[in-house]
């Protein structure tokens, strides 16, 4: 979903993805929007028939925004499909934007005394083996203090990914303000 309603991929970059799913994936791109559009407005005196038409509206405009002509104009002039813009727009920023969490550090972090257990674990194998030496004891801490500098490195580039996910989807929405008020 996230490539089919992105801005510079579209659907037919799906199509040179996974060509057998497009026409799932068309039908769901459809019922998201069309859903979306109904969340957005409230007014209507009969609900299932205005859904219905916009089911069948949303399809059209779907195809029309990712011909190929379509797909050649600019970026400022092809943006999303005229009909419920807002609704493409919320579809876009929840299938291509990063929840915020800070779950995956934690759980990195919260297996930081982990680490000491290992390494006591190491330790006591060692003083349990006969003949076993200092040196034994030292390269399994050096192992141990590797594994948890890649551990941090690898969270400091998570976080930072993060960051600028986030950046990348705010000046997005900006820009979308910025152009259609």
């Amino acid at each position: 979903m996230a490539t089919a309603i992105h801005l510079l991929l579209k659907l037919p970059v799906f199509h040179l993805l996974n060509p057998e799913k497009v026409d799932a994936l068309k039908s769901r791109l459809v019922f998201e929007v069309t859903e979306q559009a109904v969340l957005d407005t409230s007014e209507g005196s009969s609900p299932d028939e205005d859904q219905e038409d916009d089911f069948f509206k949303m399809g059209k405009e779907l195809e029309s925004w990712c011909s190929e002509k379509q797909r050649n104009k600019l970026l400022e002039q092809a943006m999303y499909p005229a009909l419920s813009h807002a609704a493409w727009v919320d579809v876009f920023v929840k299938y291509n934007t990063a929840i915020p969490s800070s779950a995956a550090v934690e759980r990195l972090f919260s297996q930081g005394s982990d680490i000491m257990k290992v390494q006591d674990a190491l330790q006591k194998r060692v003083r349990q083996r006969e003949g076993g030496s200092m040196r034994d004891v030292e390269s399994a801490a050096a192992v141990v203090v590797v594994v948890v500098v890649v551990v941090v490195v690898v969270v400091v580039v998570v976080v930072v990914v993060v960051v600028v996910v986030v950046v990348v989807v705010v000046v997005l929405l900006l820009l979308d303000v910025a152009m259609y008020g």
